[in-house]
């Protein structure tokens, strides 16, 4: 699991993200992207400054659909926020450990 907060205003427009997940080795196991908007719309509703946390889970699934070996994992999360005044990133990282 992986949490980003974000800090919502009317200016907020939209929420995108990419998530990546690599081995130590450094290769790529999983990489899921979504173009569609993160934020419920009851969050943009009341979207007055107020600080919320968006999680983020792996199921432990690669990319060819097969189980990931055990291990420790480097985790990649890119939020993109679309505004009134224009886009940005953030990057967020982490590590997860896989245990059978």
């Amino acid at each position: 699991m992986i949490g980003a907060r974000i800090i919502l205003s009317a200016d907020v427009l939209e929420v995108t993200g990419d998530l990546k997940v690599y081995d130590l080795a450094g290769n790529l196991v999983c990489h899921r992207m979504n173009d569609d908007d993160l934020i419920p719309p009851s969050w943009h509703a009341n979207a007055d400054g107020q600080t919320r946390e968006l999680l983020f889970y792996w199921n432990g699934m690669t990319d060819r659909g097969m189980k990931s070996a055990p291990g420790v994992y480097r985790v990649l999360l890119t939020l993109k926020e679309r505004t009134t005044k224009g886009s940005k990133s953030n990057l967020y990282k982490s590590e997860i450990g896989i245990r059978r």
